[in-house]
């Protein structure tokens, strides 16, 4: 695991993105269609590369 500045890495930005995209496709409601349009083809996009996927939801 790795803890930095994302400004000092692509990836870690890249993983960012890849992280709030899928955890906000899995717990918002989009309310406009637009919104979850693009939401639903960036998760799309994303779920090409994307290995195992899990939201951490403690009780």
């Amino acid at each position: 695991m790795y803890f930095g500045p994302s400004h000092e890495s692509r990836m870690l930005q890249a993983a960012d993105v890849a992280t709030y995209f899928l955890n906000r496709s899995k717990t918002i409601a989009e309310k406009d269609p637009r919104s979850a349009d693009a939401v639903r083809k960036i998760v799309h996009f994303i779920d090409q590369i994307t290995v195992v996927d899990y939201v951490w939801a403690p009780r």
